[in-house]
């Protein structure tokens, strides 16, 4: 995650990464019994690729 965009704390997660691609997800990170209500800010996730 490059930017914090807004009040509430950007998450960024990985899932299914292959020689091909990934995806990704963007989650805002609560505790404390705080709840999210759905909305975030935009933000900007970098990302880079190299072939070995």
């Amino acid at each position: 995650m490059q930017t914090f965009n807004g009040s509430d704390t950007p998450g960024l997660r990985l899932a299914d990464v292959r020689e091909t691609g990934f995806l990704t997800r963007m989650n805002e990170l609560f505790g404390a019994g705080v709840q999210s209500n759905g909305v975030h800010a935009a933000e900007t996730v970098g990302w880079t690729a190299y072939t070995v």
